[in-house]
């Protein structure tokens, strides 16, 4: 865990160093507030926001050895703002065991085809959030495909279990997750 922690804070305080370098076109008088249509026209620029619909497949290493694969649909939606991007999301997967979840993520856009984030999941055994559940946390990757696709992302996310409760909790310890998204 403290690996992807650390990997997740290297790769922020690199983006700050990106994202900081300034021009000569910064100094002067401020610019114009952007219009309606220039604010369109940046999003259109930045292939990894707004909603999507989603498809993966997890592998579950438990503690006792044991390994299970699930596959997965879920959707969700992301936002760039200022080279932060946030987002969140429900998802349910199949395999072994049915789990249901929902996520929140946080990260820095490297660039407009890029993202590092960092993600918390609530995951439930068959959607009984009041019986049973778990707290994962994590860090992911996504890129966008645009050469396939301007609306194609690819993802990778590892999380961990950090908390558990209620009788019949999941025993995951360790999830990999690696799927693909389609923005609409």
């Amino acid at each position: 865990m403290k690996v992807i922690i650390a990997t997740v804070v290297a790769f922020g305080f690199l983006g700050g160093l990106i994202g900081s370098q300034t021009h000569a076109a910064d100094l002067g008088k401020p610019a114009a507030p952007a219009t309606f249509e220039q604010i369109l026209a940046m999003r259109d620029k930045q292939p990894l926001t707004g909603c999507y619909a989603e498809t993966s497949v997890a592998g579950t290493y438990l503690r006792a050895g044991d390994r299970n694969a699930q596959g997965g649909i879920g959707g969700g939606c992301d936002i760039i703002v200022s080279g932060i991007t946030m987002g969140t999301g429900i998802r349910a997967d199949w395999g072994d065991v049915t789990t249901g979840s929902v996520f929140a993520k946080l990260g820095i856009a490297v660039n407009a085809n890029l993202a590092l984030y960092g993600i918390a999941e609530l995951r439930s055994l068959d959607w009984k959030i009041k019986d049973s559940g778990q707290l994962q946390l994590g860090a992911g990757v996504e890129t966008s495909l645009s050469i396939i696709s301007p609306s194609l992302s690819a993802f990778l996310e590892g999380t961990t279990s950090v908390s558990k409760f209620g009788p019949t909790a999941t025993k995951d310890d360790v999830l990999i997750r690696l799927g693909a998204r389609v923005r609409f």
